[in-house]
């Protein structure tokens, strides 16, 4: 049972983090340049962080539905990646802070318990999950339609720092090597405990064991690489300059809905 449960989330994580089926269909983002989509990617998402209505915030997340519909991805694991983890893990921790205002312009009652809170306080809490929502969905869809080299050479043309185009690639690569150690250390534990049942003290050692070994492992995978010039990664396409304009007209048209709502509301 731990071992299946072990290789169950092995192979969602391996399945969600390296496939690049998507990366080579015929859709919109796969053309557009990695350069353009990260520089308006991060316009979008510093304007929901000075944008204050839920409406104008969430204009950018049915851009983000438009595009993955336009790059033909496929759209069910995009939403699962979309919303099953940092967009539900924001709702859990902002949840409890729709009740802690005096003010009570809404009143929930269940049973004997009152809840109340206010439209200042909802207000925020949907500002909060909006942007959640709109940089998780837009960074998604770039690791959906680039592969981790084009985003890692991408980060050097617009002159960030070395070490953080060095620590993505690093990173991505290293998480193999610990998918791999997982699934052997899963099966060496199972086969060693009676009647295949494994306790917190049998899940500590693997823990452990797993950290102590990740540290041996990362400076071999970093050798490795550093070895075999592992900085220059190849462009896999063209870029064709009618989907990087057809990327930047969308972009510029939600950006301007987005402040006309802001300025409406």
């Amino acid at each position: 049972m731990f071992r299946k449960t072990i290789l169950n989330i092995d192979e969602f994580l391996e399945h969600s983090l390296f496939e690049e089926k998507n990366v080579y269909r015929n859709g919109l983002m796969q053309k557009v340049s990695p350069e353009e989509k990260l520089v308006l990617t991060f316009l979008i998402i510093a304007t929901t962080l000075v944008e204050e209505k839920p409406l104008s915030i969430s204009l950018f997340f049915v851009l983000s539905l438009i595009l993955s519909f336009l790059s033909k991805v496929d759209f069910l694991e995009f939403l699962k990646r979309t919303f099953i983890f940092i967009p539900l893990y924001a709702l859990v921790i902002s949840f409890p802070r729709l009740f802690l205002g005096n003010q009570k312009d809404i009143v929930i009652r269940f049973f004997n318990l009152e809840l109340g809170t206010s439209f200042a306080s909802v207000n925020q809490f949907l500002t909060f999950n909006f942007r959640v929502v709109v940089a998780t969905s837009l960074v998604v869809l770039i690791t959906m339609t680039t592969t981790i080299g084009e985003l890692s050479n991408t980060l050097k043309k617009i002159r960030l720092p070395r070490e953080i185009s060095i620590s993505l690639l690093l990173t991505y690569r290293l998480l193999f090597v610990y998918l791999t150690k997982i699934r052997d250390l899963a099966l060496s534990i199972e086969s060693r405990v009676a009647e295949g049942r494994v306790g917190l003290k049998e899940t500590g050692r693997l823990v452990s064991n797993l950290l102590l070994r990740g540290f041996e492992e990362s400076e071999l995978v970093f050798l490795a690489l550093e070895s075999r010039n592992f900085e220059e990664v190849s462009i896999l396409r063209r870029d064709e300059k009618k989907y990087n304009l057809v990327f930047f007209l969308l972009t510029i048209i939600f950006l301007a809905l987005s402040v006309e709502f802001e300025m409406l509301s």
